[in-house]
């Protein structure tokens, strides 16, 4: 009877919730944004001729750890790229893409990250923090660091964001959303989930404090500008 009884207030406070998050959806609920432009998109990747000292290798995007395992479950984005920089033995790849309004789950899109796919094909993750970045005009960016080892090779030192509708959207674990995740959505956004989305990842043979300052990094955040929302919605 007991067992019973704790079921069944487990089940009342899971529908209770249910239908919290449901009354804050309908109060948050807010208009799909038209959604930045894909040629805005394709100037954001700066090219070798704006940095000088750098030398840059556009490389396909099916090459990335993402796009690797984001191929076999359709995960097709709108637009897409894929550099590396290189300044003598400091090197920087830059990988972005991006999703129409409506185009992709969120969910979906954050089941892809470094902290799934790359420790999905076989990295280890020694280190993980959040950084607050500098963008343009004063903007700040939360993003997550990580530092990665693969089983052969140098470790990789990462950074990566995914941004929802202009903001980051982390769901506070490390790996895929969990099953519950629709609830942070629906706190999110409302019964609006068909936002534009960007993901970018910044990788580096050199540390964080060393390639975050570097060029191609800079001018990347700084033209991240048009992609971020300036007022915070409700939560």
């Amino acid at each position: 009877m007991v067992s019973r009884n704790i079921w069944v207030r487990v089940g009342l406070i899971f529908t209770a919730g249910v239908l919290l998050a449901g009354v804050a959806a309908v109060i948050g609920q807010r208009e799909t944004p038209a959604g930045v432009s894909i040629e805005a998109f394709n100037e954001l990747l700066p090219r070798a001729n704006k940095l000088p000292g750098w030398s840059a290798a556009q490389r396909p995007v099916a090459d990335t750890e993402e796009m690797k395992r984001a191929v076999a479950e359709l995960l097709i984005h709108d637009a897409g790229g894929f550099v590396t920089y290189t300044n003598g033995d400091l090197q920087i790849s830059i990988y972005a893409a991006y999703w129409k309004p409506g185009k992709m789950s969120p969910r979906l899109v954050a089941g892809h990250t470094p902290d799934v796919c790359w420790v999905g094909n076989g990295w280890v993750c020694q280190s993980a923090e959040i950084a607050d970045l500098e963008v343009f005009n004063g903007q700040r960016l939360r993003a997550k660091t990580r530092v990665f080892v693969a089983p052969v090779g140098a470790p990789q030192h990462v950074m990566f964001c995914h941004l929802v509708g202009g903001f980051p959207r982390y769901y506070g674990q490390f790996g895929e959303p969990p099953w519950y995740a629709f609830l942070s959505e629906l706190r999110w956004g409302g019964l609006n989930l068909r936002e534009e989305q960007l993901f970018f990842r910044i990788s580096s043979n050199h540390p964080f404090e060393t390639f975050s300052d570097a060029a191609p990094v800079r001018l990347f955040l700084r033209r991240l500008g048009p992609f971020l929302r300036t007022t915070k919605p409700s939560e």
